[in-house]
């Protein structure tokens, strides 16, 4: 048994044979699947056993798996900021003199 570490996108531009790798790796029966059935199995494997991606071994394979929804949390919009600057100026008046911040609190 190899200890190779797999990683980058799983997808039909990887050739079959590392296809097969993984999904013998994974303890997926991978014969006798085409390249696209292949991806959609080990996909689905992945999607089910997230505690894959704490092993060294795996954690590649989940690098590339971002999703719509995490990449929209972490984006600031504008009404984020504005929201932001609304509780600053609440804590107390802060004024610009220069590039040093003085604070107005009492």
């Amino acid at each position: 048994m190899t200890s190779e570490t797999f990683s980058g996108s799983v997808d039909t531009r990887l050739k079959k044979e590392k296809l097969v790798e993984i999904a013998k790796a994974l303890a997926l029966d991978p014969l006798p699947l085409t390249v696209k059935t292949l991806v959609v199995r080990i996909k689905k494997h992945l999607g089910e056993h997230p505690e894959l991606a704490e092993l060294p071994k795996f954690q590649g394979l989940f690098v590339y798996r971002a999703t719509k929804v995490l990449s929209q949390k972490q984006a600031k919009r504008s009404t984020d900021k504005a929201a932001e600057d609304v509780e600053e100026r609440k804590k107390g008046e802060v004024a610009v003199a220069g590039s040093v911040l003085v604070s107005r609190q009492s």
